[in-house]
C-alpha cells in the first residue's frame, strides 16, 4: 500500500516458535527499510497460535489500521491501529534518543525478540567513525563490529549466546549515540 508520504507499507506474518506474528513494515520508495514491527494478540501470547495481516491503510491522521486473522483453533478477525512508527503505544521508535542527541543517524534493529538471527539497517548521514558493542548483562563485551558505511544492513547472528537480555551500542570518540535492549529466546 503506497502511503501519503510516498513510503509503502506491507503487511503479513513472521515466524516465531509457537505459530507467528502478524508483521508491518514500511518503506521508502528506493526500498529502503524504515520499521518493522510484529504483533500477536495478547491474550494468545502464550499459546500456539497464527497471526496474519492482509491488508493495512493509512488513516486521515496518519496512523495505520490493519486487518488480518488470528487464530488458536478458531479463526477471528483481527483489527489493529497503530501510530505513523507502527507502536501500539505511541513513543516506541527505535530512533527517539538519536533524535535528542541531535546525530544524523537512524538504526533499526529486528526481530526483537529474536531466537538467534539479529538484523540490523544502519542509516547515517555522514560515514560512521564509531562501534557498535553487544554487551550481556554483566557488561562484558559480546560482540564488536564497525558499521562498514553511512547504509548498511548487518545480519548477526548470536545463537551461540544463551538467552537473556543483552544491549546493543553505538558510540564514537563523543559517546554513546544510540543504544537498544536486545532479548535473546
Amino acid at each position: 500500500t503506497e502511503l501519503s508520504d510516498g513510503s509503502f507499507l506491507g503487511a503479513g506474518h513472521y515466524s516465531v516458535v509457537g505459530g507467528n506474528k502478524g508483521v508491518l513494515l514500511k518503506f521508502a520508495a528506493d526500498g529502503d527499510s524504515l520499521w518493522m514491527r510484529t504483533y500477536r494478540h495478547p491474550p494468545l501470547e502464550s499459546t500456539f497460535s497464527t497471526h496474519w495481516l492482509y491488508h493495512a491503510i493509512e488513516d486521515t491522521d496518519g496512523s495505520i489500521v490493519a486487518t488480518g486473522t488470528c487464530t488458536d483453533g478458531q479463526q477471528d478477525l483481527w483489527v489493529i491501529r497503530v501510530d505513523s512508527f507502527g507502536c501500539l503505544v505511541p513513543g516506541c521508535q527505535l530512533f527517539d534518543n538519536i533524535a535528542e542527541q541531535g546525530l544524523e543517524m537512524n538504526v533499526l534493529l529486528y526481530p526483537n525478540p529474536t531466537q538467534g538471527r539479529l538484523f540490523l539497517s544502519f542509516r547515517s548521514a555522514v560515514p560512521p567513525s564509531g562501534v557498535f558493542t553487544l554487551l550481556n548483562t554483566a557488561g562484558q563485551v559480546v560482540r564488536r563490529f564497525q558499521p562498514g558505511g553511512s547504509s548498511v544492513e548487518i545480519d548477526l547472528d548470536i545463537s551461540e549466546q544463551p538467552a537473556g537480555l543483552y544491549l546493543l551500542r553505538y558510540s564514537d570518540q563523543q559517546g554513546t549515540r544510540w543504544e537498544s535492549k536486545v532479548i535473546k529466546e
